[in-house]
């Protein structure tokens, strides 16, 4: 798989016997990799996705942070803002009025 999807890495896990681990770039990506595998005769045994955290020069711990982009009446921005920082956690970057009583708000949302 890894030879026709360059998206998807595979490698085995240290002391882990027949594990291997799969990254990828989605549940959905991962969801069809998996169900081919099952198609093609595998059995498997698959855990909960997890996301991949790394650290910066200061040891810091970094999460995928995705920008989200939202076109919205003004009269509704309020609500999409509350829900996007609020359990969302992400934070506004960029608020445009489009005109006609639109807005456009971009947002930075970590992606778990």
């Amino acid at each position: 798989e890894t030879e026709n999807n360059v998206t998807v890495s595979v490698a085995p896990v240290p002391g882990g016997g027949e594990k291997m681990e799969v990254r990828g770039r989605g549940e959905l990506q991962l969801g069809i990799l998996i169900e081919n595998l099952r198609r093609e005769g595998f059995e498997l045994c698959v855990s909960p996705p997890q996301v991949i955290m790394s650290k910066d020069e200061q040891g810091n711990t970094m999460e995928p942070v995705e920008e989200v982009t939202v076109d919205v009446d003004t009269e509704h921005s309020g609500l999409v803002i509350d829900g996007l920082t609020g359990d969302r956690r992400g934070s506004l970057v960029e608020m445009k009025d489009s005109g006609s009583g639109k807005s456009r708000l971009v947002f930075h949302v970590p992606s778990r």
